[in-house]
């Protein structure tokens, strides 16, 4: 029987696993971490997956062609492959239905519209979500092997991402029944319960350093420090938005605040790159703003990172406004979008005026939707005053700038319309603002500034596959025999732009279960010619 060996174990890891399983090989599966579930265990476990069968039960009318249509009007930016993006289109829908039959996980259709309202965009239903998992059997035992997380995080409690969306309180279970568990825990959960069934064998705390390689540079294998395993080799290892080096040598900006699991350190890239793997992307990370709580660790004592979710930049009540005290983008858009304008440089003063920004918010937004803050309490890490000229000293920006921003944003509100950025103009603003209405004025005290950083959940960047994960070599010379990558290790095949809710993990699964079935279909034909 062929081997194949899978580097990472989150979404684009599992889905390889049990690609590469179905599909005959003899499988073995690396977590570096002591948990399985990577930074898809962190997450809402939701998935851009267009024109599924999923859609079309709930009345939904999509096709890969209208997919396609609009991913190539809003990638613009970065490198893209016409061949993958068309793979993704023609192969989600399938790929969505056998990870049903392959493992425990139920999908169920979001309430969400695609990110950008462009020719083919959706107003509703390409993002699908794991159904709560009860932990029964199997799905029990994988359960205690998935990354923790730290309190507040998603998937802690069992409430879907929809649920949230819609300010549902988490699933009551009568007595005796079984617990469940959702989001990215659930999702990590149902494929690992999955590949656990089919044979595959998860190793935890085993960090591949090296790939193994015969005389004419095929990647027979990979190494770690005690140990090696033989096989074709899968990188889904992550991103190396926790590796500073590597940042600091890649990413656009100022050192971003990083959200992903802390053993998210570059390790496929490095392997990609000692390889001599064609790179693309680089320079790109999934963004957002984010926020730090002082005292909050992560495991191994980095600084943790928490996101501010497009709610809290949606409803009424809060902007974001620069080092300058002015406001620079359309706050509701998504965190991608917003993350990505936080990196730019100002002109004349050379520097980066949007790290720090400040949400800026009055105390009837303190109220309804500051969830992020104790109930009870303002802690604080959370500037507060009961005058825009004192908020602007606690938080040093110019008082008279910040407080004619304000004075602008009432006028806004007043009107109706945000005529400078136009938040509350598209649906997908609309969607996460508190009844459709996204910009309300600025007027009860006290007044609150919450300090936000760029944040990156993963990097976009690394070694360039084609639509079957085979990593490519430089000046388009063919593939590196042997090595394959999904998820992000790999350069994003959506270049520098997010199509939608589950924009990350969808081709992770997609391009995940691809490559998977390629080493497997790659290494029994060798085998056959043998």
């Amino acid at each position: 029987m062929s081997s194949v060996v899978v580097v990472g174990s989150g979404a684009a890891g599992l889905a390889a696993a049990l690609a590469a399983r179905r599909g005959g090989a003899d499988l073995t599966v690396l977590e570096a971490a002591p948990r399985i579930g990577g930074t898809t265990a962190l997450s809402a476990g939701a998935a851009w997956l267009p024109a599924t069968t999923h859609l079309a039960r709930a009345g939904i009318a999509d096709s890969p062609a209208a997919a396609l249509e609009y991913l190539r009007s809003v990638l613009v930016v970065g490198w893209t492959d016409a061949s993958m993006l068309e793979a993704f289109c023609a192969d989600a829908g399938r790929v969505a239905d056998l990870l049903e039959e392959l493992t425990p996980l139920r999908w169920q259709v979001q309430e969400h519209p695609d990110y950008y309202e462009r020719p083919g965009s959706q107003p509703r239903g390409r993002v699908l979500e794991p159904a709560p998992l009860p932990l029964t059997g199997g799905a029990a035992d994988v359960e205690r092997q998935v990354h923790l997380g730290e309190p507040g995080d998603l998937g802690t409690v069992p409430v879907t991402f929809g649920d949230t969306l819609h300010g549902k309180a988490a699933h009551a279970l009568p007595d005796g029944a079984e617990p469940l568990v959702t989001m990215g825990r659930g999702l990590v959960v149902a494929l690992a319960a999955g590949a656990v069934a089919a044979g595959v064998v998860v190793r935890t705390g085993c960090r591949a350093t090296r790939l193994l390689t015969d005389r004419n540079a095929a990647v027979v294998g990979v190494a770690t420090s005690d140990e090696e395993f033989l096989g074709r080799v899968v990188l889904a290892s992550g991103g190396f938005e926790r590796d500073p080096g590597l940042t600091r040598a890649f990413l656009r900006g100022p050192a971003p605040h990083a959200l992903g699991v802390a053993s998210v350190r570059g390790d496929g890239l490095r392997m990609a790159m000692a390889a001599g793997a064609d790179l693309a992307n680089m320079s790109e990370a999934w963004w957002c703003p984010a926020y730090r709580i002082p005292g909050e660790t992560v495991a191994g004592g980095e600084p943790r990172s928490r996101i501010v979710f497009p709610s809290h930049r949606a409803a009424p009540g809060s902007i974001v406004v620069d080092a300058d005290g002015r406001r620079y983008a359309d706050e509701a858009s998504n965190y991608n979008d917003f993350g990505r304008t936080m990196t730019e440089i100002s002109t004349g003063r050379h520097e980066f005026g949007r790290s720090p920004s400040w949400l800026v918010f009055d105390a009837v937004f303190r109220s309804g939707h500051a969830s992020f803050l104790p109930p009870d309490s303002d802690p604080a890490w959370c500037r507060r005053s009961a005058t825009w000229s004192g908020l602007a000293a606690a938080i040093g920006v110019r008082p008279d700038v910040l407080e004619e921003t304000v004075r602008r944003v009432n006028g806004l509100a007043a009107g109706g319309r945000d005529t400078d950025f136009g938040r509350g103009d598209f649906a997908y603003d609309r969607f996460h603002g508190d009844q459709g209405v996204t910009l309300g004025p600025l007027v009860t005290p006290p007044f609150y500034a919450l300090e936000i950083h760029p944040g990156a959940i993963g990097t976009k960047g690394g070694p360039r596959t084609d639509a079957e994960g085979r990593v490519q070599r430089p000046g388009g010379s063919g593939g590196l025999p042997g090595l394959y990558a999904a998820g992000n290790v790999a350069a994003s095949p959506f270049g520098a732009m997010y199509a939608g809710g589950g924009g990350t993990i969808g081709p992770a699964l997609v391009f995940g279960f691809r490559a998977g079935e390629a080493a497997a279909a790659d290494a029994t034909a060798e085998e056959g010619c043998a």
